[in-house]
């Protein structure tokens, strides 16, 4: 693992320079200007391991729909382009994962304190409050730089089970359950809207690899596939709608200043969908199963969802969705604004992992 590290030169210290800005960095938190949003029942939701924690978010009913505070960690606050912490971020590109270490794009001191969204303490943080009408459209969305205080570090496991139980677990606050709840409500009305924007919904397995106990001298490693809970779909389309702002934002900012930076996804190619065809129509035909059959003028999206269960959940059905993630194509990054089809999206812009990706710095 050093080894690998070294060739992709990520093992390095980061250069004393950007070091010593990140270290003077604290005087960043009490600039004046910053909107004053401590009080909001923000929490963070992740990985129980996580500790670059990149958005908080809080979500609320009103007379006329729903609104959803999501909270960025601000780290272009911290990296300006002049200095040496953003040449060496740039360098980087972003936060690396490897197996018993991460290789943070941005140093420890800023990436897992001064500008993570931990709990407890005053950050600074990019909010985007988006109004919603009560069908989970859209209204209007404005931003305000501004300080938060999370009120919580929670886990998707444990809002998982809110959410089961109907019971608040012991130490949360009133405010932060009810911010949970209408993040449920509001999640269902997203998977709506989502799916009548032709977002195509996989149903990801998450895959993790557990080292056990020495047996007969040999190390045991389980694998563990378990499927997405859903909340964790219900932060992926705050976090998606959030991206989608973005980009429309940087599409109609008019300052010649910015250089505004999409994530664009384009649409399968039809060889590709024709590929799937044949594929499906082999397997259908041999099980006799019409069913099963993907015709390329359905689309993906309309396609999964008619698999229905328990077909979709069958060995085929199984194989068959994988072909079809298999057939997308690869979403780039691009100075060009163009559609995301994976998601749905007209536009899309990544700000929602300022630490773990150059471009949200």
């Amino acid at each position: 693992l050093d080894a690998i590290a070294s060739e992709l030169a990520l093992g390095p210290p980061f250069p004393e320079a950007a070091l010593a800005e990140a270290e003077q960095s604290a005087a960043l938190l009490d600039v004046p200007g910053l909107a004053d949003q401590v009080h909001a029942p923000f929490v963070t939701i992740d990985g129980p391991t996580s500790r670059d924690l990149d958005q908080a978010i809080c979500c609320e009913r009103t007379q006329d729909g729903f609104l959803i505070r999501y909270a960025i960690a601000d780290a272009s606050a911290f990296a300006p382009p002049e200095g040496a912490l953003f040449a060496e971020a740039l360098r980087r590109g972003a936060t690396y994962y490897m197996p018993d270490r991460a290789l943070p794009m941005l140093p420890r001191i800023l990436s897992e304190d001064r500008v993570s969204l931990g709990p407890g303490v005053v950050r600074r943080a990019l909010v985007f409050e988006i109004a919603t009408d009560t069908r989970g459209r859209r209204v209007r969305t404005t931003l305000a730089r501004a300080r938060i205080r999370s009120r919580d570090k929670l886990t998707f496991e444990g809002v998982q089970e809110l959410y089961e139980s109907r019971r608040s677990p012991r130490g949360w606050q009133d405010d932060v359950v009810r911010s949970l709840l209408v993040l449920e409500e509001l999640g269902e009305l997203l998977e709506e809207v989502a799916r009548d924007g032709g977002a195509v919904r996989y149903r990801r397995r998450e895959t993790e690899l557990v080292a056990g106990p020495d047996r007969l001298d040999d190390l045991l490693v389980v694998l563990l596939v378990t499927a997405r809970l859903r909340v964790e779909r219900y932060n992926e389309l705050v976090s998606v709608l959030t991206n989608r702002e973005a980009g429309r934002m940087l599409e109609e900012c008019p300052s010649p200043h910015l250089q505004p930076v999409f994530r664009v996804h384009p649409a399968p190619e039809p060889e590709r969908l024709g590929e799937l065809a044949r594929l499906s129509h082999e397997l259908g035909s041999a099980l006799g199963e019409d069913r099963l059959i993907f015709r390329p003028e359905q689309g993906l999206a309309r396609y999964l969802d008619g698999l229905g269960e328990p077909r979709r959940s069958s060995p085929a059905g199984r194989a068959l969705e994988r072909q079809a993630l298999v057939v997308n194509m690869r979403s780039v990054f691009s100075s060009e604004a163009g559609p995301h089809f994976g998601v749905g999206a007209e536009l899309d812009a990544r700000a929602t992992s300022p630490m773990r990706e150059i471009v949200g710095v």
